[in-house]
């Protein structure tokens, strides 16, 4: 095995004067600092989505809370609040199904 290995890390130009070895080419070095470029500009990506979405979510969490407090401190009656919701969706909805 040593043999057929011996060629390989000829190639890779690997130091064997200390305890670690380690690659000496300019073209795994090269390509490994794409390859990490890469990788990070892919996570750099997924965080910038993530932290999208939880925007999205924070914006819908408010209305729903909001809403929800118009419900509970409503002194009155309900038919007022719920009757605008209702109605607000009604139009949202007709809105996405048609062409406006």
């Amino acid at each position: 095995m040593e043999k057929e290995c011996k060629p390989f890390g000829e190639r890779l130009n690997i130091d064997e004067n200390g305890d670690d070895n380690f690659i000496q080419s300019k073209n795994v070095i090269s390509s490994s600092r794409i390859f990490s470029k890469h990788v990070e500009g892919n996570n750099y990506d997924t965080r910038k989505n993530v932290l999208q979405y939880d925007e999205v979510m924070r914006e819908q969490r408010e209305i729903i809370y909001s809403q929800r407090l118009q419900i509970i401190n409503e002194e009155n009656s309900l038919e007022k609040v719920t009757k605008s919701m209702i109605r607000r969706t009604i139009h949202r909805m007709v809105e996405n199904h048609t062409l406006g």
